[in-house]
């Protein structure tokens, strides 16, 4: 298995299990129930975020090219919302309703996308600090 994709199945793992984990933190309800450690965050759904951040972080690390890095981040992030979720709503709810799958699919994407749409900007960024130095040592040599 190529070093990217396995990247991708553990970020994948990681983040379906904190959907699992942390239901309160992901899925849509009129209510987000604060704990000791989410009033820390700035939104009401930052906790989410910050989540979703750490559990896809180890896909930032690989030496993959950034369309592959993209393309397996978002494949592991599918890969976790189409699995996790009906087990969460389950979990958390007890009941199973196609309009509420499909509204918790929208809810949870949208809280795996902006830490996914950060973790290209990093990329970019360090991408950008690298040719930046290299282009530097250049003229100095």
């Amino acid at each position: 298995m190529h070093g990217s994709r396995l990247v991708a199945l553990i970020c994948a793992v990681m983040l379906g299990g904190v959907i699992i984990a942390f239901p309160d933190q992901f899925l849509f309800s009129k209510v987000v129930p604060n704990s000791f450690w989410t009033k820390y965050f700035p939104l009401p759904f930052g906790a989410g975020w910050f989540i979703s951040f750490m559990a896809l972080l180890p896909i930032l690390f690989t030496k993959a090219p950034l369309l592959s890095t993209i393309k397996w981040t978002l494949t592991s992030i599918c890969m976790s919302i189409l699995v996790c979720v009906p087990i969460s709503v389950f979990i958390a709810e007890g009941t199973i309703s196609i309009n509420n799958f499909i509204n918790q699919y929208i809810w949870v994407s949208l809280l795996c996308i902006p830490p996914f749409i950060l973790q290209i900007l990093l990329r970019c960024i360090d991408g950008g600090i690298k040719n930046i130095a290299n282009k530097a040592d250049d003229r100095i040599k």
